[in-house]
């Protein structure tokens, strides 16, 4: 893999979101192209604009055991809604951990369209 591929896959930083009930959830942020395959995570889709602001297009969790189907469902939801970030949390071992988290941040960010716990 050269430099450039490397770069490309690299995390670009990390976000943290505020939940419903009060907690701070760390993200690492990907860009959708450089998005990993991702096992057992909850995930934002972002738009972020030039001058910083962010929308918040889509919050969900991943559903598959295989990571290169999230992957694969991340980066069509992804580019079907303008996506151009992904904010991954792999912090939760339960579905229904994951579940809870995504209602939580659901309730506090209130994206735009198509959230799905």
């Amino acid at each position: 893999m050269g430099a450039e591929a490397a770069a490309l896959l690299a995390p670009l930083g990390t976000e943290t979101w505020c939940t419903a009930s009060g907690r701070r959830i760390r993200h690492t942020v990907y860009s959708l192209i450089g998005c990993p395959p991702i096992g057992a995570a909850t995930y934002l889709l972002i738009r972020r604009a030039a001058d910083g602001r962010r929308v918040i297009l889509a919050i969900r969790r991943t559903r598959s055991n295989f990571p290169s189907l999230n992957l694969a469902h991340i980066r069509r939801i992804g580019a079907r809604l303008g996506a151009n970030e992904v904010h991954l949390f792999h912090g939760l071992p339960t579905d229904e951990g994951r579940r809870d988290l995504v209602a939580d941040l659901s309730r506090a960010l209130h994206p735009k369209r198509h959230n799905r716990p």
